[in-house]
């Protein structure tokens, strides 16, 4: 029995920040490009310093995280916790 439930939590640091951000992933293990990866989730960051969690599932070789800012944002994503 395989019990690996391929489980991903993502945990963000905003401060100040909003915005979207979106998780991405792909299958590809060496050297992906752009049109490897596809979206997992979009995610909408209004409350500015709160941590924000996500979770998924998926068997992945890469994960990659983007943000756009919403107009007159002036903050960050301090930090992005990701465990798979």
């Amino acid at each position: 029995i395989n019990n690996n439930s391929a489980l991903h939590t993502v945990a963000v640091y905003p401060k100040n920040f909003a915005g979207t951000l979106v998780i991405e992933g792909t299958m590809v293990s060496t050297g992906p490009t752009n049109t490897d990866y596809f979206e997992i989730s979009s995610n909408t960051i209004t409350t500015a310093d709160t941590i924000a969690y996500y979770n998924f599932t998926g068997v992945l070789q890469n994960v990659r995280f983007k943000w756009t800012n919403t107009s007159g944002n002036t903050g960050v994503i301090d930090k992005i916790l990701y465990r798979q």
